[in-house]
C-alpha cells in the first residue's frame, strides 16, 4: 500500500517539483518506508510523478517507484496488491518477459505492456495507478473493481494534477481548493457523500470505480471516465442451493490464501459478526500453526458489546486477542486529526471506533489487516433489503411467498412490521409524492426540522433536487440490483463507496494495510449470477448461502446470529459529555455560506444536544462539517 501524486504540465517550472515534494508529505503515513520524484521533460510537455512506499512485498530498494519499463517507454506509479501477481507473472515469463524484482508492481507494469487494457480483467486485488506511455504521448489513470484504492485529480489552467488523497491533491496544485456547497449541504441534510465522481471541493473529482481516465499530454485533453469493468445481477448460474454454497466456500477460502501473500506480519479486524469471523476462520484453514493477530473494538456499553461474540470466536481459532476501549472525551481530542485523516466529512462516529482500532495494530507492529468490508453488498447483509426482495416476489405475482416472506420477516424481535410495511408503500410512489410526504411528516418532527432551521435561504430550493435525486437513484425493484448499485457506487447514502473510504483512509492513517478478501472480482460475478432465493431465504434470512457455506467453519453460534451491531460506538452518551466542546466546534457556523449567518449562533439549541431526543447522527454531521470547512479554510486539508 501506497501513496502517489503527479501532474502534466504544458510550463516547464521548478515549482512543480516543489509543490509534488510537498504533495508526497500529505502522504508519508501511506507510505513511510521511502519516496521517490521522477521529472519527465518532452518538447511541450513536463510529467512528475511521485510515490510513497509502505514496503509489503519485496521489500528491496530495488522495488521502489516510479518504476519503468526496460526500454523507458512505460512508467507506473502504483498503490496497492495484485494478489494474484504469481500467477500472473508465470503466464508473462511464458512471454519472455523478464523480472527483476520479485513483488507485484514490476508485475503490473508487464502485464500493462503485454495486454494494455485488458489486463486489467485479469487482475485480482485493490489498485489505483497511474502509467506513462511515452510512444502514445498518454498517461492513463486507472480504478480498481470497487474502488478501493482511491484516485482523484483535477485541471487547472494549463496543469492537470492527479493524488491518491484530497490534501495531497490541495498541497500539489499550490492553491486553495473550494469547497463545494452543494456536496455539503447535501452531506448535512441527507447523510448522502461519496455517491459520485464529485467530491466535497468544486474543482476536484474522483475517479469512479472500475474506471480508467486518459490525459494526452500535448493538449491535456481528457477521456471521459471509461468502464472497465461493469458486474451484471443477471441469472448465470442456475444450481442447486448446496452446490453453489461449496463452490462459494471454495472460492472464498482460496481468495483469503491469496490475500496473506506478504513479507510482513498481518493479522485480522474481528468483530464478533459472520463476516470477520469467516476471515479468521479462513485464515486458519489451513494453518494451525501460525500466530493470527485480531484486534476488536470493544464497547463498555454492554448493550452493544460484541465482545462475547469477539472472545467465542478468538478461543475457537486460537488468535492472540487485543481488544480496544474508547474513553467519552477521545473522540473531541482526536477529532481534527481523524478529519485531516478521512480528507473529507463522514456519516458516522462508528468510523472514529475503526481509527483507534488500526492505531492499536499500528502500535502492535502488524502491517496487513483483513477486513470484512463487502460481504453485507455481495451476500445480501444488513437487514437483507426486504424492499427489493418482497417487490421482486410481487413484480413475479408469487403473493404467497412474498407474505410467507413477511411474515417471517416479522419474527425477529429487531424488526418492525409497521416499518416495513411503510416503506414497501413508499417504494411505491412517484418521486414527487415521496418528497412531499416527506416534507409533510417533517413538519411533526422536531429533529428532522432543525437543519432546516439554520440553512441559508438561498440554499433551501436546492434541498428538494437533492432529495428528488436521492429517490431517482435508489429505485431498485430487485435484492440484486441494489446489490449491484451498491457495488457500482450508484446508490446515493447507500453505497460501498464510503465505507471502503473509511477503511482506507483509517488504516493508511497509521501506516497499516487493510484487505478486503469478499471484493474479489470472480466470487462477486459468481454470487450475483445466483438464483435470488439463494441470498435471501424464504424465512428472510440475510446472507443464506453464505451462512450455508462456512458451516463447519465457522462456529455454529455465529452463523445462527441475527442480532450484528459491529463497530458502533455510543454516539449520543458521546456527543452528550462532550457539549461544551461541540460548542465551540459549531461557533464556526457563521462562517459557512450553507448555513444562514444570523441564526448560525443558535445551531446547539436547534440541535437540541443536551436533550434525551436529539439527533446524533444529524449533530454529528453538522459538527463534522463544520469543523471540517474550518480546517480547510485553515490550510490544514
Amino acid at each position: 500500500m501506497c501513496g502517489l501524486a503527479g501532474f502534466i504540465s504544458l510550463q516547464d517550472s521548478p515549482i512543480n517539483k516543489k509543490r509534488l515534494e510537498n504533495s508526497l508529505h500529505h502522504l508519508k503515513n501511506r507510505g513511510p518506508n521511502g519516496q521517490r520524484i521522477e521529472i519527465y521533460n518532452s518538447v511541450k510537455t513536463e510529467v512528475g510523478l511521485g510515490h510513497t512506499r509502505l514496503s509489503v512485498l519485496d521489500l528491496r530498494s530495488t522495488a521502489s517507484q516510479p518504476m519503468s519499463s526496460f526500454d523507458d517507454n512505460f512508467t507506473i506509479v502504483f498503490n496497492g496488491e495484485i494478489y494474484n501477481y504469481l500467477e500472473l507473472r508465470s503466464d508473462l515469463e511464458k512471454l519472455n518477459f523478464i523480472f527483476k524484482t520479485n513483488g507485484d508492481t514490476e508485475v503490473l507494469l508487464n502485464a500493462w505492456i503485454a495486454w494494455g487494457e485488458d489486463a486489467l480483467v485479469r487482475l485480482n486485488g485493490m489498485f489505483s495507478f497511474a502509467v506513462l506511455d511515452r510512444k502514445k504521448k498518454k498517461l492513463t489513470l486507472v480504478r480498481d473493481h470497487f474502488g478501493i484504492k482511491p484516485m482523484y485529480y483535477t485541471k487547472i489552467d494549463k496543469t492537470f494534477y492527479f493524488a491518491s488523497t484530497l490534501p495531497a491533491l490541495n498541497a500539489l496544485t499550490g492553491r486553495q481548493l473550494n469547497p463545494c456547497m452543494n456536496s455539503g449541504l447535501n452531506y448535512v441534510i441527507n447523510g448522502i457523500y461519496d455517491s459520485g465522481e464529485t467530491t466535497f471541493f468544486k474543482e476536484a473529482k474522483q475517479l469512479l470505480p472500475a474506471s480508467l481516465l486518459n490525459i494526452d499530454l500535448d493538449t491535456l485533453n481528457q477521456s471521459s471516465q471509461i468502464k472497465w469493468w461493469d458486474p451484471s445481477c443477471k441469472l448465470k448460474y442456475n444450481i442447486s442451493f448446496k452446490d453453489a454454497a461449496e463452490i462459494i466456500r471454495k472460492k472464498f477460502i482460496q481468495n483469503v490464501k491469496l490475500n496473506l501473500r506478504s513479507d510482513v506480519k498481518y493479522g485480522a479486524a474481528l468483530s464478533g459478526g459472520i463476516d470477520s469471523s469467516a476471515i479468521v476462520a479462513a485464515m486458519r484453514h489451513d494453518d494451525i500453526k501460525s500466530d493470527i493477530f485480531s484486534f476488536s473494538y470493544i464497547s463498555e456499553n454492554k448493550d452493544i458489546s460484541e465482545e462475547n461474540w469477539i472472545d467465542l470466536v478468538s478461543k475457537n481459532k486460537n488468535t492472540d486477542s487485543t481488544k480496544i476501549f474508547i474513553q467519552e472525551n477521545d473522540l473531541i481530542t482526536k477529532l481534527d486529526d481523524l478529519i485531516i485523516a478521512q480528507g473529507e466529512p463522514f456519516a458516522s462516529s462508528g468510523v472514529f471506533a475503526q481509527y483507534e482500532v488500526y492505531k492499536e495494530v499500528q502500535e502492535c507492529g502488524v502491517t496487513v489487516i483483513l477486513d470484512g468490508q463487502g460481504a453485507d453488498e455481495i451476500f445480501c447483509g444488513y437487514h437483507g433489503y426486504p424492499i427489493p426482495r418482497i417487490r421482486s416476489l410481487l413484480s413475479k405475482f408469487n403473493f404467497i411467498k412474498a407474505f410467507i416472506f413477511i411474515n417471517n420477516w416479522r419474527k425477529n424481535s429487531q424488526r418492525s412490521l409497521p416499518v416495513l410495511l411503510k416503506e414497501l408503500f413508499s417504494s411505491y410512489l412517484p418521486r414527487p409524492f415521496k418528497s412531499l410526504l416527506k416534507n409533510m411528516l417533517n413538519r411533526h418532527n422536531k429533529s428532522s426540522r432543525a437543519p432546516y432551521k439554520f440553512i441559508n435561504k438561498s440554499y433551501l430550493g436546492k434541498i428538494n433536487t437533492l432529495n428528488n435525486y436521492s429517490y431517482k437513484n435508489n429505485n431498485y425493484i430487485s435484492p440484486k440490483r441494489q446489490l449491484v448499485g451498491a457495488l457500482k457506487n450508484a446508490l446515493l447514502g447507500d453505497g460501498l463507496a464510503k465505507l471502503l473510504r473509511h477503511g482506507d483512509r483509517n488504516s493508511m492513517r497509521w501506516s497499516v494495510e487493510s484487505r478486503v478478501p469478499f471484493l474479489n472480482p470472480d466470487l462477486v460475478e459468481f454470487v450475483l449470477g445466483l438464483p435470488e432465493e439463494h441470498l435471501i431465504s424464504s424465512d428472510a434470512v440475510t446472507k443464506h448461502v453464505f451462512r450455508e457455506a462456512m458451516k463447519g467453519l465457522v462456529p455454529d453460534q455465529i452463523l445462527n446470529r441475527q442480532d450484528k451491531i459491529g463497530f458502533e460506538p455510543p454516539e449520543k452518551s458521546w456527543l452528550i459529555e462532550n457539549s461544551t466542546a461541540v460548542a465551540q466546534v459549531l461557533s464556526y457556523a457563521h462562517n459557512i455560506p450553507i448555513f444562514d449567518h444570523d441564526t448560525a449562533s443558535s445551531v446547539m439549541q436547534d440541535l437540541n444536544i443536551e436533550g434525551s431526543g436529539f439527533d446524533s447522527r444529524l449533530v454529528w454531521r453538522v459538527m463534522n462539517y463544520v469543523r471540517w470547512f474550518e480546517l480547510n479554510a485553515n490550510g490544514k486539508i
